[in-house]
């Protein structure tokens, strides 16, 4: 990306040229007052979350005056009501006293920022206010929302990002989304555009892995792990410069990070024998 004059924090992400630009093109197109939502898919290790950090980072650090609103699905938080939107409007917390009072309240009881409510808060006034909430600061400056492992967001507040997302009209927002290969995407979602993040190619693939390979080693592993940018990166870390140049045999079975081990355990448990 440095040739497009990107900043360097974006080049690390190697061959994924094509979607930074993608994704650096729907953040110029929100600071022109066109907002866009995006959603990142791919398998685990595939490189998502790294891929919607550089673009954070990039433009917090080039452009003056956005503001990036983050959050990131937990898993064992997906049944506590508004927990996502919670880390993702704590920063926006002192506009809540320019809202309509309906609104206002439903957010701030949806959020334990004010007194609870008799009754679950309304879905429809939470997402009003965290629309409301996103415009105000957009009046201010450009916004970058990333939501990282949406598939790990609690319903009432990946509903309150939808509705959102659907209704600005001339806010200077983008919204980010990652999700998992094989989560079911979710109807509140459907219509948002999608970049599907396929394993690197064979050039992208061998310069992750660095210097001391062979093109013999590097295809191979490329081949094996299907391009996955973890997978690269772990046979890296773990084989030996005489494996690197071919001069050893490589393992029979691939390392496996421990990050992604326990990603597909799940997945592994719930299949047939």
């Amino acid at each position: 990306m440095a040739g497009q004059g990107r900043d360097p924090v974006a080049s690390v992400t190697l061959g994924r040229d094509a979607e930074l630009g993608a994704l650096f093109g729907l953040l110029d197109a929100a600071g022109g007052g066109v907002p866009a939502t995006v959603l990142l898919r791919g398998e685990p290790g595939s490189g998502k979350t790294h891929l919607m950090t550089a673009l954070a980072l990039a433009h917090e650090a080039r452009a003056s005056g956005w503001v990036v609103l983050s959050a990131i699905g937990v898993e064992s938080e997906m049944v506590l009501p508004g927990s996502g939107l919670l880390s993702l409007l704590g920063p926006l917390r002192d506009d809540l006293s320019t809202l309509p009072g309906a609104q206002a309240a439903a957010l701030a009881s949806a959020l334990g920022w004010g007194e609870p409510a008799q009754v679950r808060a309304d879905r429809f006034l939470v997402g009003a206010a965290t629309l409301a909430l996103l415009s105000a600061a957009a009046a201010r400056g450009p916004v970058l929302v990333t939501v990282d492992d949406l598939q790990w967001v609690d319903d009432e507040s990946a509903d309150a990002l939808a509705f959102a997302s659907r209704r600005l009209v001339h806010d200077r927002v983008a919204m980010v989304f990652t999700q998992r290969d094989g989560a079911r995407l979710a109807a509140r979602m459907a219509g948002i555009d999608v970049i599907e993040l396929d394993g690197l190619s064979a050039g992208p693939a061998r310069e992750l892995l660095g210097s001391g390979f062979s093109t013999e080693v590097a295809a191979r592993l490329a081949a094996e792990t299907a391009g996955n940018p973890l997978a690269l990166v772990e046979c890296r870390r773990v084989m030996g410069q005489a494996q690197r140049t071919g001069a050893a045999p490589l393992p029979p079975t691939l390392p496996v990070p421990e990050r992604l081990r326990a990603v597909f355990v799940d997945e592994l448990a719930a299949l047939a024998p």
